[in-house]
């Protein structure tokens, strides 16, 4: 088993701060009783409050519901900023739809990064890499219609274009349906590296 170094840990980000009082703390015998990730009878997640709610599109939806269940807002402007989001889109199903819409075909952009950045990802992480940043765009357009929603999209509408060039160029250079290994070869496109053509 290799040790595994600093580098292997680049995809992490740093410890952040979390403000006293911003989050209310449930100790792990109250989340039981509660059934937010399991149920109490069966340990199970069918029945659990997670499970109930779980309408998310993306793998990074899924996690961030269930965090926001167990680590519930204490302070009441982002209680009402994040529940205005949600107003927003309950009123208008057809700004729901579009931003639906957008969030379709995006896969778990943060286990990507994590694999790239401890060199396990494959060329199909690649190729969905980029196809998922490319809906970054989509989904900030969706956002703009709806006030409610840009303090949610800004940070995204912010790192636009970094994303959209590096989706540019991965899209750019993959073939559309790349190999499940790399050592199988086919990933780059002819043109791409004239070493590799060779």
């Amino acid at each position: 088993h290799e040790a595994q170094g600093p580098e292997s840990l680049r995809h992490l980000r740093a410890p952040s701060v979390v403000e006293s009082g911003a989050v209310l703390s449930i100790d792990a015998t109250s989340l039981r009783s509660l059934e937010l990730e399991r149920t109490a009878r069966s340990g199970q997640a069918a029945g659990s409050l997670v499970t109930s709610m779980q309408r998310c599109r993306t793998g990074m939806g899924r996690r961030l519901l269930r965090d926001w269940l167990c680590a519930p807002l204490a302070q009441l402007a982002p209680i009402t900023q994040r529940l205005d989001a949600v107003a927003a889109l309950a009123q208008d199903p057809r700004a729901s739809v579009v931003l639906g819409e957008a969030l379709d075909g995006v896969q778990d952009i943060a286990r990507m990064h994590a694999r790239i950045a401890m060199g396990r990802a494959t060329p199909r992480d690649l190729a969905a890499l980029a196809r998922s940043l490319a809906r970054c765009s989509e989904i900030a357009v969706a956002c703009t219609g709806t006030p409610a929603l840009m303090p949610f999209a800004q940070p995204m509408s912010d790192a636009l274009p970094a994303v959209r060039d590096l989706a540019i160029r991965l899209a750019s250079q993959c073939v559309d349906t790349p190999p499940s290994h790399l050592r199988e070869g086919g990933l780059w496109l002819d043109g791409v590296d004239a070493d590799l053509d060779e």
